[in-house]
């Protein structure tokens, strides 16, 4: 059973990636933080976890893999002390927020040869995204030519967010995260390795002021295109904190997925909607990933089975210049 750790529990996505993790048969054996409120919260789900220092976790020879959601401006760091204590990482989206934090992640990957990945729950979390995954890779729509995205979140109670939620600095922008989600799924569906992002755009509708709350790019992978979009405007009366969708049009079929939601349809829950020669139907979606298991397996035996890890710094590269692109004022 590979040991794991958990250091910075800033966004609530940390209780997935753990969670995945012991379903995967991972076992903690400790997790950090400085904040009470946080201590307290992550004890309530996981009473038999020691509450350690993260000097002790990183010095524990024991633990194979530090997994984490802290501040995204702290995380290139973080990872970067894990890995030269002979840790692999497994970081939220975004995993890096700048090119100096991207650029420090190779450079500790070259000098210990540990690895950084980044848990991208849109599409690791996500059934209609993996039964979707079985199906092009069965050839159910033939190639895949064009992708299209959409991913809105839902704000919530403005107060309930913390300070560094608001800090463009801190966050990354809004296309260097949540909009990470649709350049890994998009490399995914399609197969590739490599995505080339040929314009993007960022927006403040609002929801703050100086806050990135709108975001869209044009991406490009082998003969493949690709577009999406990221928001916070879910409506309140959205019964999930949002209604992600993908269409992935092939030579053969298409397929469309609602991911966690069918609005005034069949309900909460994931989708997948499958049209070709015979017509559409739906697919049951029972596929669960088996990328945390992949993650344990490579910490522990020095393999790398779960991404190539020039792929992995390759899609957060990609976030930063969809970023970039985006922020870039014409006219």
């Amino acid at each position: 059973m590979t040991s794991f750790a958990a250091i910075g529990l800033d966004h609530n996505h940390i209780y997935g990636q753990v969670a995945e993790l012991l379903a995967a048969g991972g076992r903690l054996d400790g997790f950090a933080t400085e904040d009470e409120a946080q201590a307290k919260t992550f004890l309530d789900a996981h009473p038999d976890a020691p509450r350690r220092s993260e000097a002790d976790l990183l010095a524990d020879p024991e633990i194979a893999l530090i997994t984490s959601a802290a501040v995204p401006s702290d995380r290139a760091a973080l990872a970067r002390r894990a890995m030269q204590a002979g840790k692999d990482v497994l970081l939220d989206k975004p995993g890096v927020i700048t090119r100096d934090g991207l650029a420090a992640l190779r450079a500790a990957h070259a000098e210990t040869g540990r690895r950084v990945r980044v848990h991208h729950s849109e599409l690791e979390s996500n059934a209609a995204a993996q039964t979707a995954l079985r199906l092009v890779r069965d050839g159910a729509i033939g190639r895949v030519i064009h992708y299209f995205g959409t991913g809105p979140h839902r704000m919530g109670n403005p107060d309930s967010r913390p300070d560094w939620f608001w800090d463009r600095d801190r966050n990354g922008g809004i296309l260097a995260d949540i909009g990470a989600h649709h350049i890994a799924q998009f490399l995914a569906f399609t197969g590739e390795t490599r995505v080339r992002i040929t314009s993007a755009r960022t927006a403040c509708q609002g929801a703050a002021k100086g806050f990135q709350d709108m975001g869209d790019m044009v991406m490009e992978a082998g003969d493949a295109q690709g577009y999406a979009r990221v928001d916070w405007y879910t409506p309140a009366g959205m019964p999930t904190w949002g209604d992600g969708r993908i269409i992935l049009t092939g030579t053969d079929g298409v397929l469309e997925l609602r991911k966690y939601v069918d609005p005034a349809g069949e309900g909460v829950g994931p989708h997948v909607i499958l049209t070709d020669a015979d017509g559409p139907r739906r697919i049951p979606c029972e596929d669960q990933s088996d990328f945390c298991a992949r993650v344990l397996a490579d910490a522990r035996d020095g393999t790398e089975t779960a991404i190539p890890q020039d792929t992995a710094f390759h899609i957060m590269e990609a976030g930063l210049i969809a970023q970039e692109l985006g922020e870039v004022k014409t006219g």
